[in-house]
């Protein structure tokens, strides 16, 4: 099906019964996974990364420990790459927007219909092109699939690389805010980040944000 450019790398759910398509009372098979297509000839976008793989589990350890699910949330991935965070979160009932540059969209549409049987309703998995440099694309591109109050996470893995990149990614954020402020919204967004601790890019990061350890997540 594929050349020697492509790959695929499964990763499987810790706690099948979130995978809103698979029946842990009926089946005798293996856990569900998620099946990604990866590329050999991309660049950082084509793999999936650890730091992608840690944020897939936060997000299925948080609900499992939490007795929730992600059914009816709504998130939106930026830097998609592979598509995989935004798939997993979609493959446990979430409504997702996955969004990269242009030039990456085929590859997470390819990983889209490759993991579509896992998904509670394929209507609520889209994917968009987006440039978080372009600041006109947040009013009209970005915001046109949902409004900023219903919003339920933004995130973001593995995308910290460069100076200019985190400027424009801290000017997003902070668009973000004082948006949902300037409406007096009561929004349940949260917006989570994660990624490898790189030393010659640490700085970087250290100059945009401030880490603290939060106890409620020991057990992660």
């Amino acid at each position: 099906m594929f050349d020697n450019n492509y790959f695929s790398r499964q990763v499987y759910f810790d706690h099948p019964e979130l995978a809103v398509n698979y029946d842990i009372t009926e089946s005798d098979d293996e856990n569900p996974s998620v099946t990604i297509i990866q590329k050999y000839d991309s660049d950082e976008s084509g793999v999936v990364w650890d730091a992608a793989i840690l944020l897939a589990k936060y997000l299925e350890y948080d609900c499992h420990c939490h007795g929730q699910s992600m059914v009816n949330l709504n998130v939106i991935e930026l830097g998609s790459g592979t598509g995989f965070v935004g798939i997993w979160c979609a493959a446990m009932g979430a409504s997702v927007m996955l969004t990269d540059l242009q030039a990456g969209i085929p590859l997470i549409k390819l990983n889209m219909v490759g993991n579509s049987s896992l998904f509670k309703d394929e209507e609520n998995v889209m994917v968009k092109s987006f440039d978080w440099f372009d600041r006109s694309e947040f009013q009209w591109e970005f915001l046109r699939w949902k409004t900023l109050d219903e919003i339920d996470y933004i995130l973001i893995s593995d995308c910290l690389y460069y100076e200019q990149g985190m400027i424009a990614l801290v000017q997003f954020i902070k668009w973000t805010f004082e948006t949902l402020i300037s409406r007096q919204s009561h929004t349940r967004l949260r917006i989570l980040i994660s990624y490898e601790d790189r030393h010659e890019k640490m700085q970087i990061c250290n100059d945009f944000f401030q880490v603290s350890i939060d106890d409620h997540y020991d057990y992660l």
